[in-house]
This record gives structure tokens, sequence and C-alpha cells, in this order.
């Protein structure tokens, strides 16, 4: 391939010392005079339309080779006595396809769940502000092994939710935050949800020298993001403990319903025998009517059945005014298909309770 360079640099350093600094470009900007200048750029790069390749960079860096310690593409630092420092401003725009205004790679390997997480594309020492939203890949054609999520109430219990404050004094090269927080001990979420903990390493600092200040450290991270959706089921299995709650007080404190179908009748026959008991409708599934059997003793003061949907509504009551066995008739002309319930409750408290299939 044909490689056409304005300006070649190459420096080569022969000496023994290994505090050498070397330099491929250096460039200087300064201004003595005691107005401001408009805009100082150290090193300016364009490229105009008369440029036709097909990948553009304005500043392309390439570090190769062995023997380093740290090898950095491109460092810069900024600690200007001025109104804003920027360490590196990004923009991004006028592309048809996609826009990115920083786009970071590394290899996957050595950063998977539940181990030391030595790549990654980005490592940010201290506190990220978004101003739109942050997103993770959740794309279907992505997954494989979707499988449902049944004991998060489980789970959820098993962790422990602590107030602490950091130990920022005892790590000089970490920024933690400051003042009293709340979360979970990565240690303890390791134990009942491994996969949403990663070891990080946090790297080494020299000083102006090359000396090291502070050494490199792991710790242990947790994915907080991945406890949503363990919260929602968690919500949904308590929703649904709520509601078979409501229902059965529903159910030992009835609320009197209007008899909303009028071909409902009741047959009683009178025994002595002094046992509860409520038996399966028959026929079960029935199309437009069944007939439920069951026995009340004397000593019972109130007695009704009650009939409800899954979801916990009332569709109709029967008072037993008679004690001893009897059985009611169930018409359900104006009753949709699907599976009810029908519940025995005596002075208050449920004795037994069915399912009944209308076809």
């Amino acid at each position: 391939m044909d490689t056409k360079h304005s300006d070649v640099s190459v420096v080569d350093n022969t000496s023994s010392n290994s505090n050498v600094s070397m330099y491929g470009v250096y460039t200087s900007c300064r201004h003595t005079n005691t107005s401001n200048v408009g805009n100082s750029y150290n090193y300016y790069a364009y490229s105009d339309d008369y440029n036709k390749a097909v990948n553009k960079h304005g500043i392309y860096t390439y570090m190769a080779g062995s023997s380093s310690t740290n090898a950095y593409g491109g460092f810069f630092y900024t600690a200007i006595t001025g109104s804003n420092n920027y360490g590196i401003k990004a923009y991004a725009g006028g592309g048809s396809n996609m826009n990115y205004a920083v786009h970071a790679t590394t290899t996957a390997s050595g950063c998977t769940n539940g181990s030391s997480c030595t790549n990654a594309a980005g490592y940010f020492d201290g506190d990220v502000f978004v101003t739109n939203g942050t997103y993770l890949t959740s794309d279907a054609m992505f997954k494989t092994n979707i499988q449902s999520v049944n004991n998060a109430k489980n789970l959820l219990n098993s962790c422990n939710v602590k107030s602490f404050n950091y130990n920022s004094g005892a790590f000089g090269n970490i920024n933690l935050p400051q003042g009293n927080h709340f979360g979970l001990i990565a240690q303890d979420v390791e134990l009942i949800l491994p996969n949403f903990v990663k070891t990080a390493i946090a790297p080494e600092v020299f000083d102006s020298i090359n000396n090291i200040t502070y050494p490199e450290f792991s710790y242990k991270a947790v994915n907080y993001t991945e406890f949503i959706p363990i919260l929602i089921q968690g919500f949904k299995e308590q929703q649904q403990t709520i509601d078979s709650l409501i229902q059965v007080i529903s159910l030992q404190n009835p609320t009197p319903q209007p008899n909303i179908n009028p071909q409902n009748s009741q047959k009683i026959s009178l025994s002595n025998v002094s046992s509860i008991i409520l038996n399966q409708n028959d026929p079960n599934p029935f199309t437009e009517s069944t007939r439920i059997t069951f026995q009340i003793p004397d000593e019972v003061k109130d007695a009704r059945i009650i009939f409800t949907s899954l979801t916990g509504s009332i569709i109709n009551t029967a008072i037993i005014n008679e004690r001893g066995a009897g059985e009611l008739e169930v018409y359900s002309s104006e009753l949709s298909k699907g599976l009810y319930n029908y519940t025995l409750v005596c002075d208050g408290k449920v004795i037994a309770s069915k399912k009944m299939v209308k076809q």
C-alpha cells in the first residue's frame, strides 16, 4: 500500500536512563500579550471535502511493541486556572447512518460475570453525569436460554441493605463518594447472585518521574442495574399474595351482592349429621347447570356459599338457611366460559373451596 506523509518524525532513544521522556511530536503555544486570544491550538488537524478517503482521521495514534508498563493511545491532561476544563470534548454530527461522539471498544474476554474484569471499554474514576438516557443491550436476538424467574421474592429477601460511609482516606488512587450511602455489600451479593458481581482493577498511579505513588489493587463491584428485573418480578409476586389475601378477607367478610342470576334455585334436604362438608359440583365441567351438595350442622349460625372469579371478584352469594344435608342447583346461562371458585363460609370462617369449569 502506498503511504504518503506530509511530516514524519522518528525518535530513537539509545540512553540507558529509564527516566528519559520521548516525544514524536512536541508543540507549544505561547501568548505574552495581555489581551486574550480567541482560540489556541497546540495541534490542529483539518480534512476538507477534497479528501476522498473512505476513513478520515483528524488524529490517528497507534501504540505497539512490548516492555511498557502503561501505554496510552492518547493522553490528555487539562489543569488550567480558567472557567472550564475538559480533558476530552467530543462532537459527532452530520452522519446519515450514525453519529457517535465517543466510540470505545475492548475485547470481551476477561470481563465475564462473576470473574475479574481486566478489560473494559471505559473506566471512570469519579461521578458520571448523563443528561439523557443510558441504554443496555437487551434485544431478543442476542439472547438464548430465556427462562421465567419464579423466586424473585426469595432472592430479594436474601439481600441485606446496609447504610455506610466509604473509607476514602485509605484508597488515594480512586475517588470514592463522601457522606452516608445505602447499598449492598458485594461479598454478600456474590453468595446469592454471583453473576451480579465482578472484580475490577484500580490502575496504579505514577508521579511526574514515573515512580508509583499508588499501586494497583482489585476490588468487587455490583451490577445494580440487573436488580431491576428482579424487583419487577418480586413486585408481581408480592401483588399476587396481596390479591390472594384480599380475596380471603372478602370471603370472611362478604359484602351483600344482588342476585344477578334470577334463574338460580335452591333445594335443601335435611340430615342430622354434624360434620361440615362441601362436595365437588356435578357435573364438572358443565354447560347450563350443575349441582353442589353440602352438609351444615345445626350449631352453625351463618352459612353461605360464595362464587368468585379467578381474579377474586364475587359473582354471587347463596345464603344457606337450612341445616343438615342439602344441595344447590346452579344455573349458568348468563355466565361466560372459564374457571371459577366456590367457597363454603360458616360463621365467618372459610371451610372449603372448590373449582368449577363452565364450558
